[in-house]
């Protein structure tokens, strides 16, 4: 054989393996990450990167939310929203009680309606306004990190516990 010939026979095999890992890399599912106490984080967990960060699981219907654990660089709140069209915050149909600057576990939040099972709702973080209770939107802004505000958007599902260990 030519050297040419040998020359593509090798390109080719190259490209048939990096083919067939990259299809055997996709099929694969992440491994759990550990934590510090040996559990792992469930699919879906938080990465903190900076000061401000929040994780609520998937929530029972009911008139609760249970926030699993919030970071916030400064006083402030855990609002929970309804969706509106392309997954922004709506309408506020809960918040917690004043946090303060740091970390937080297991903060349930009363809502002021019913959460429907299969529907999405928002857990945001607020600033408080130095008075000590959430007023609304307007005066109790949205604690912002990298320039985008602090949120996630968790599902009602019926049969889900509303909690899940993570630490920080």
């Amino acid at each position: 054989m030519t050297q040419k010939k040998w020359f593509w026979y090798g390109i080719t095999t190259l490209l048939v393996v990096a083919f067939v890992a990259t299809i055997y890399a996709a099929s694969q599912q992440a491994a759990p990450v550990p934590t510090s106490d040996g559990t792992a984080l469930p699919q879906g967990s938080m990465l903190r990167i900076g000061e401000n960060a929040i994780y609520v699981a998937e929530q029972p219907p009911g008139s609760n939310v249970n926030v699993s654990v919030v970071a916030i660089g400064v006083p402030g709140y855990v609002v929970i929203h309804e969706v509106e069209q392309n997954d922004k915050p709506g309408t506020i149909i809960g918040a917690s009680a004043l946090l303060t600057s740091g970390e937080h576990v297991d903060i349930v939040i009363k809502t002021s309606q019913s959460l429907t099972n299969g529907q999405s709702y928002i857990a945001m973080l607020h600033a408080d306004n130095g008075n000590g209770v959430f007023d609304d939107e307007s005066t109790d802004i949205d604690v912002i990190e990298n320039g985008a505000p602090v949120w996630m958007i968790f599902q009602t599902v019926t049969g889900a516990s509303g909690s899940s260990l993570i630490n920080l």
